[in-house]
């Protein structure tokens, strides 16, 4: 196998500061047929999610929870959604956007366009099976320019901007006037730097699959949450098995990933780990290489908010 070095720099979350209240609002309803596909989807915004007050450079930072269920006539593919910009803010102001199930993130990130303020998101392979249910959630990360006390929000664009394979659409949908408000303060930087790898990975054994330098700055210390790999070779779901993060010493700092799930990997540090201001530290991806020379590895960080951290306030 072989391994590519790849190099970038990661912007971290701020947990959320003073919460706003939730309204109660009337709850909208809408539906969309077409002429070709199959079953019903259903959509609903999640009304209760709580937006706030948020630094300049956030990531990972919440905006929308939408709860998605199938018929039971069949699976339902999700293929885009395309989201609007709201509040008096700049769109510029958010660098990204992208949706996450769970931990896992299912889109690549979108920008909003300046003319229309709108973004597209697009799926990799994101199916929800029949008779079931699952929710996304649309997180965005904040420019480090954001302008100060600008207020944001994401919304659905409407019916028009669900594209999947369901015969029928239907939306509900309450308050979309909910803002983030960017503070007068700037998030920490953490600096992340894949590194190369030396010698050949031997099939059966547990080998170095990737190397990751992080650098917190002198701002704040970082609180390590978790990190998702992506596989950018050909190697997949379990050509590479039981996954691990450890420190050059072997001590291992996260929670054992029995498999990829596609292309991507990820692994919840246990207990998460306070990566002190101005620390630096080198981690080893270790996993058991179960595919042949054919199935290369080539680990990146494929965008930013895939290492979920926070900054952590030292005694």
């Amino acid at each position: 196998m072989n391994i590519l070095p790849s190099v970038m720099v990661a912007l971290m979350l701020l947990d959320f500061m003073h919460p706003s209240e939730p309204a109660a609002t009337a709850l909208q309803t809408a539906t969309r047929y077409e002429a070709s596909g199959s079953g019903q989807l259903t959509i609903a915004v999640e009304d209760e999610l709580q937006l706030g007050s948020v630094a300049r450079g956030a990531t990972r930072v919440p905006f929308l929870v939408l709860n998605l269920s199938a018929s039971c006539e069949s699976d339902i593919k999700i293929q885009s959604l395309e989201l609007r910009h709201t509040g008096l803010g700049s769109a510029d102001d958010i660098t990204s956007v992208y949706a996450v199930d769970g931990y896992t993130r299912v889109t690549r990130s979108a920008q909003f366009d300046r003319s229309g303020k709108t973004a597209i998101l697009r799926f990799r392979s994101h199916v929800i099976p029949k008779c079931s249910a699952t929710s996304l959630t649309i997180f965005a990360d904040m420019s480090q320019d954001a302008t100060v006390a600008s207020e944001h929000g994401i919304a659905l664009s409407g019916l028009h901007g669900i594209m999947s394979t369901a015969k029928e659409t239907v939306l509900s949908s309450g308050d979309d006037k909910k803002t983030v408000v960017a503070l007068p303060v700037t998030a920490g930087k953490l600096t992340a730097r894949l590194l190369t790898i030396s010698g050949p990975i031997r099939y059966g054994r547990i080998e170095t699959v990737a190397r990751l330098q992080l650098t917190a700055d002198v701002k704040s210390a970082q609180l390590l949450k978790r990190i998702t790999f992506t596989n950018d070779g050909r190697a997949r779901d379990m050509d590479l098995q039981w996954f691990s993060l450890q420190k050059l010493s072997g001590t291992v700092l996260t929670r054992l990933a029995p498999r990829m799930r596609g292309y991507t990997i990820t692994l919840d540090f246990s207990p998460m780990f306070i990566l002190h201001a101005g620390q630096t530290i080198v981690l080893n991806l270790k996993a058991e290489v179960r595919g042949s020379q054919s199935k290369t590895v080539s680990f990146i960080i494929e965008e930013p908010s895939d290492i979920a951290a926070s900054p952590y306030r030292e005694r």
